[in-house]
């Protein structure tokens, strides 16, 4: 899980380096590309590394919950996502809450997205789509609750079915936002989505609901910002 989020960040890291000894940046639509042939790169690079472990590819993909896709995962994905919305107003009221604690200024969501959606033309809003909408979907799902889930439900084993799940869903979901960009304020909405995620995960078996789900979500969000930026 650590290779995968550090090859797909790679490109970003790099690329700051890069022009912190004072070359030009590569154009935006560059560098979309780029971050969408790191993320592709980064799920095939760790799940390599899993068969140079001995693990043939197909109890990888048994052991992540990854299936051969069928119509019904597109209706348990918009069930998936809809149980996600009704708990995200539990996290924006949790929000709310460390807002009023912390300070009103800590609410304020930036994300790098929305300045690839202000400045790319439509090559670049293209791989904007794809990078939100495919790469992240498959890539994060595949980790969060594909693999950290499963493995922190096996671990957590000893305590009882009911307490595994709550602490795998718990862990899981919390490290899922913590990596989003967004700020720590906004750590309860994105977990209350991950929640929903691991729900559905446990009760169909397979992340390919989940991957649906949070790929709406992701369209939904990004075109949200494409017509308040763009329109």
């Amino acid at each position: 899980m650590f290779a995968y989020l550090g090859l797909a960040r790679a490109p970003r890291m790099l690329l700051e380096i890069w022009e912190g000894y004072g070359n030009n940046v590569p154009g935006l639509d560059f560098r979309l590309a780029l971050s969408v042939a790191a993320t592709i790169a980064a799920s095939a690079i760790a799940l390599w590394w899993g068969t140079r472990r001995g693990l043939s590819l197909r109890t990888i993909m048994a052991a992540v919950g990854l299936r051969r896709f069928v119509a019904m995962d597109i209706v348990w994905g918009v069930v998936c996502w809809s149980m996600g919305i009704a708990l995200l107003i539990v996290g924006v009221m949790l929000a709310v809450v460390l807002s009023n604690i912390f300070g009103d200024g800590q609410m304020r969501a930036n994300h790098p997205i929305q300045q690839m959606v202000e400045d790319s033309g439509a090559t670049g809003l293209f791989l904007t789509y794809i990078l939100a909408c495919v790469c992240a979907p498959i890539g994060e799902e595949l980790f969060f609750r594909g693999a950290l889930y499963r493995n922190l439900r096996q671990s957590f084993g000893r305590w009882g079915a009911v307490g595994s799940v709550v602490i795998a869903m718990a862990v899981s979901s919390v490290l899922f936002a913590a990596i989003h960009p967004q700020g720590l304020i906004f750590i309860p909405v994105l977990a209350s989505l991950a929640v929903a995620f691991c729900i559905m995960r446990e009760w169909r078996g397979t992340i390919n609901a989940p991957i649906v789900a949070h790929a709406i979500n992701n369209a939904v969000v990004l075109t949200l910002n494409v017509l308040m930026l763009r329109g």
